[in-house]
């Protein structure tokens, strides 16, 4: 089995393992609790809009700068959506930057995890289709850029765990699939190696997820307690 369909396999084992367990349920039950954990979770993501769309366009920079004695049509109009997609988001990041979320629905959970998945289905066009005919040194930025991407985004992501798997998903399959094209031993080398690499995010991911997610539980039935304690001292003062 190649890398990229082994990645491919080990993720489909790991999404239905995931959507078996009790991981997912905060993000599609109704109950008020899970409303405010996935609000809490959201929030986390959001506060940090502004720093990773800064880091988006930092990198985008860098690539152009890179690429810039051979920059393309192609690669301009990939640049100019990466920046469209960057601009989009700070504007939403922009526009409720003073809304203070209590609660927060499946949907906007599903439309946070499109959003980010877009992004990175953007910068996944970078490797496939410019990394094989480079330079060493563009290889190089390339390779630090996707591997450093992958693992910078799952952490931020980590809130949203299906967002976070998808993210690394795409990003791991993109650089095996630029390894793989260039036909060098090596980079077929690197591709095995990105593979174990982002089985590891996925697996610290998941398990990050899991962990905010019982803390915020155990916070909600903690503060639930207090107040039945509140009114049963009420009621016995009276």
């Amino acid at each position: 089995m190649t890398p990229a369909p082994a990645l491919a396999h080990l993720a489909r084992r790991l999404a239905d393992r995931v959507r078996r367990s009790a991981t997912l349920a905060v993000y599609s039950a109704g109950d008020r609790d899970s409303a405010q954990i996935r609000a809490a979770h959201l929030n986390s993501v959001i506060r940090l809009t502004p720093y990773t769309m800064a880091a988006n366009i930092g990198n985008g920079a860098l690539v152009a700068w890179a690429f810039r004695d051979e920059l393309s049509l192609g690669m301009l109009a990939w640049l100019a959506l990466l920046y469209l997609l960057c601009g989009v988001a700070l504007l939403g990041w922009w526009r409720g930057r003073h809304r203070v979320r209590t609660t927060a629905s499946p949907a906007a959970i599903r439309h946070a995890s499109v959003q980010a998945n877009l992004l990175a289905l953007v910068w996944a066009a970078l490797p496939v289709f410019w990394f094989a005919h480079a330079a060493p040194q563009q290889q190089l930025l390339v390779v630090a850029l996707v591997t450093g991407m992958l693992a910078a985004g799952a952490f931020v992501l980590s809130p949203l765990p299906v967002a976070a798997v998808v993210f690394v998903v795409i990003f791991a399959a993109a650089g095996i699939s630029a390894c793989w094209q260039t036909g060098e031993r090596i980079f077929v080398a690197v591709g095995v190696l990105q593979t174990i690499y982002a089985a590891i995010v996925i697996l610290g991911t998941l398990a990050a997820s899991r962990k905010a997610t019982a803390l915020l539980r155990s916070q909600a039935e903690a503060s639930r307690q207090e107040r039945m304690m509140a009114v049963l001292l009420h009621d016995f003062e009276q």
